[in-house]
């Protein structure tokens, strides 16, 4: 499927927020490279995470519709907030994101590892091109 910004770089403005971060995601689903800026560092690094993941997921589907019929599956995890040590030392997450997260509670990493599991074995031999979201319900909010 052709992308309409292939091979183009965007500079977006006001990008974290509003119409600049709805520009700024779709612009990057349609292949451009994307330079944004806001006055909001933390919605920022926010909307960079998002635009990383979306991209994950077309790649995933692009390579699930490619090599499918060659007997190669392609599938990605899409966690929600686990408890790593990637989350920052004194960083209180309990407090601030777990609200909104109905299970009331982080993940764990083995709970990814075997969703990670399920799809690389053949129990999941008829899924393809599939974004396998792990976060305690906070998505269906």
């Amino acid at each position: 499927m052709a992308k309409r910004l292939e091979g183009k770089v965007a500079l977006i403005s006001g990008a974290t927020s509003g119409i600049g971060k709805a520009t700024a995601i779709l612009f990057a689903e349609e292949g451009a490279k994307v330079v944004f800026c806001g006055r909001r560092q933390e919605l920022g690094e926010k909307i960079e995470q998002e635009i990383k993941a979306r991209a994950v997921i077309q790649f995933t589907r692009a390579v699930a519709v490619e090599f499918a019929s060659r007997g190669i599956r392609s599938n990605c995890i899409v966690p929600g907030l686990v408890n790593t040590d990637l989350i920052p030392e004194g960083c209180d997450f309990e407090k601030l994101i777990l609200p909104s997260v109905p299970m009331g509670r982080s993940g764990k990493p083995h709970e990814i590892a075997k969703a990670v599991l399920f799809l690389a074995s053949d129990e999941s031999s008829y899924c393809t091109g599939m974004s396998l979201v792990i976060d305690g319900g906070k998505s269906v909010l």
